[in-house]
């Protein structure tokens, strides 16, 4: 056995799934076996590769056991001279085994090999070659000097920067995303450590061959795509602290043993103060337009109380303290989390969802308002003129706001959808369909038809001509009867601007990625789902928190429902608490679930009363219903039916 090609998958199984293909399609003329390691997954990525893949090797954890553990499971029973770990958010071209394979056998002080990586819009990564995160490159890095130094050998060590990106060298650092290495190696030096859950690992490893004697080479001549950042979903603050502790950790094993206590106390207190920085930072750049517009209804209201106190009784201070500390704040908060709700804090929000948002907060106020004492009562014209406030506001914020990010202002016509689909001709025609299911939105649709017998450089110059004639917005690629090498070679010569879609071959999945900081899109037919939509979900984790926030509330009687339950307990309450399940959602022994939307595991699930001994077609049938016609009040209804069945 030549290759053993080893894939740790969480989560992941419609890019998985395309690898998958990628592979199969490769040109090699050496035996190679693959090795899925699927770390626990929810979207039953398993199951997929079962049933599509009999003859890949799979390894299907109970629990998520971390990149480098599922990883060293795949090595202990990979036969290959060569071994390749590889992310599953990735794509190869035909002939990148091959060529990676031909180059190491001609290079044997070669010990780990990887390649040039491209995002899903053609981007050059500048992570395909890396140096050793010491104190002084990670201080560049973080601070982002080596942007300004782009070509320093010095300041820009972490991305190798002198070295240009088609060209071949020895570099420190491998990305784990490609990482081809050979067995016995490995083997010589104890595989990957275990003590890295899920970052650092390659680091590490590249820092441990390079310690052996062996070369750690980037090799541009062959190139794949990485959907960066789709095996790792948004950063909790555990994944930062989980990041920064293998950087801890590496700098405690490798770096430190010429350290003096007093730098090492420095450094390392530094790297847990970056993690806890980074991520509320990052957090509070996302909740950023939530906080302004808060801020702004917030001082609106103030000053049109003062406002109206002056004009209506010639006495700014005519209302009482009381409304500066109860009344302005609950307003503020009832629109804000109504305008949240709503979507208005969505990437492209649309000014009728405000509209509407604005006139329901402002039902509730008045609902509230009569209910209040009359201490706590503020006058309804103030109420009546920070609705106007709110609509005003709303509508500057967004345009500021948008006009910054975008470019453009609101008031103007979004940008159109012009797609251009590429491919045969029975392909473009399902993709046709499949646009139409979807409701996917196009102003323009433009076909091209690809001929397999011309030569490719033309066609992919006729690609790039009709995409800059037409102003196309999105290139949808249609797979089936292409092959990588071609689609790989359009993404990295397309010059516009435009969204790079794949449909996959006999699938119903298109994949895109529009840069390596935005995480890859699915589309599928789930959009026919009402529990893919946005405000759903929302609605469904606000009810998840409210059921919590009664069982707190209600504490004696929670507490006596969970000892005399069948199937509560305090760690599924506290698991719902922090979002790590749901409190309904699928029948769990749906073999099929992988055609759904994904979905948090669930204390209860769909219909629980007719499961029992279901057939398979009945328990999807089930949890398609459940998708497809999803609402609040269904999940309300089936926690109702669980505490009045008994199963409480």
């Amino acid at each position: 056995m030549k290759l053993s090609i080893i894939i740790v998958s969480y989560n992941v199984r419609y890019f998985l799934d395309q690898l998958l293909r990628s592979i199969k399609k490769s040109i090699h003329d050496f035996d190679l076996e693959i090795i899925v390691i699927d770390n626990a997954s929810s979207d039953a990525s398993a199951e997929l590769v079962a049933d599509r893949y009999p003859k890949v090797t799979l390894i299907s954890n109970k629990k998520n056991r971390g990149f480098s553990a599922a990883n060293n499971q795949g090595i202990r029973i990979a036969r290959g001279a060569y071994i390749l770990l590889l992310n599953p958010d990735t794509l190869l071209r035909e002939d990148t085994l091959s060529k990676c394979i031909d180059f190491m056998d001609a290079q044997p002080e070669i010990g780990a090999l990887g390649v040039k990586m491209i995002d899903g819009s053609g981007r050059f990564l500048p992570e395909s070659k890396r140096g050793l995160p010491t104190p002084a490159v990670s201080f560049y890095k973080m601070t982002g000097l080596y942007k300004w130094f782009e070509k320093s050998p010095k300041i820009n060590a972490y991305y190798q920067g002198h070295i240009a990106e088609d060209q071949s060298a020895e570099i420190e650092v491998l990305t784990g995303a490609f990482f081809m290495t050979r067995r016995n190696i490995l083997i010589e030096i104890g595989g990957l450590d275990s003590d890295y859950f899920m970052y650092g690992e390659d680091i590490d490893l590249s820092y441990r061959i390079r310690k052996s004697g062996y070369k750690v080479y980037y090799f541009p001549e062959t190139q794949i795509v990485h959907y960066k950042g789709e095996s790792s979903k948004p950063m909790s603050l555990k994944r930062y602290l989980d990041f920064y502790k293998s950087m801890l950790m590496f700098s405690k094993k490798n770096l430190s043993h010429h350290w003096s206590f007093f730098k090492k106390v420095f450094i390392y207190t530094a790297i847990v103060l970056s993690a806890i920085l980074a991520f509320f930072v990052r957090r509070l750049l996302h909740a950023l337009p939530l906080l302004l517009e808060a801020v702004v209804i917030f001082g609106g209201i103030l000053l049109i109380k003062a406002s109206w106190a002056s004009l209506m009784y010639q006495d700014i201070e005519y209302y009482p303290k009381l409304f500066s500390y109860f009344n302005a704040p609950l307003y503020t908060a009832i629109w804000v989390g109504i305008l949240y709700l709503f979507g208005a804090y969505d990437k492209f929000p649309r000014y009728g969802r405000h509209l509407l948002a604005a006139t329901i907060g402002l039902a509730i106020i008045l609902m509230i308002y009569a209910l209040l004492p009359e201490q706590y009562r503020s006058s309804r014209p103030i109420i009546l003129l920070s609705y106007i406030w709110v609509l005003f506001s709303s509508f500057l914020i967004r345009n500021i706001w948008n006009k910054i990010a975008e470019g453009r202002w609101l008031s103007h016509h979004l940008p159109s959808n012009k797609y251009l689909v590429f491919g045969t001709k029975s392909e473009i025609e399902r993709a046709q369909n499949l646009i139409a299911d979807m409701s996917i939105k196009t102003d323009e649709l433009h076909l091209l038809e690809y001929h397999p017998h011309d030569d490719p450089a033309t066609q992919q110059f006729i690609v790039n001509q009709k995409i800059a004639d037409l102003g196309v917005s999105d290139l949808l690629v249609c797979s089936k009867g292409l092959d990588f090498n071609f689609i790989i070679d359009l993404m990295d010569q397309i010059q516009q601007p435009v969204h790079f879609k794949i449909l996959s071959e006999n699938t119903d999945t298109l994949i895109e990625s529009h840069s390596s900081k935005q995480r890859g899109a699915i589309y599928t037919m789930e959009l026919h789902n009402n529990i893919t939509r946005p405000l759903q979900r929302r609605l469904k984790r606000i009810l998840d928190i409210m059921v919590c926030t009664g069982f707190i509330l209600l504490l004696p009687l929670g507490l006596f429902l969970i000892w005399k339950s069948k199937r509560l307990n305090i760690k599924l309450f506290i698991l719902v608490l922090l979002g790590m399940w749901t409190w309904v959602g699928y029948q769990p022994d749906d073999q099929e679930r992988y055609k759904l939307p994904w979905l948090k595991p669930s204390v209860f699930y769909t219909d629980r009363g007719q499961a029992v001994d279901a057939h398979q077609q009945v328990l999807h049938r089930m949890n398609r219903s459940y998708a497809r016609d999803y609402s609040v009040f269904k999940d309300m209804k089936i926690l109702l039916d669980a505490l009045f069945s008994g199963l409480f």
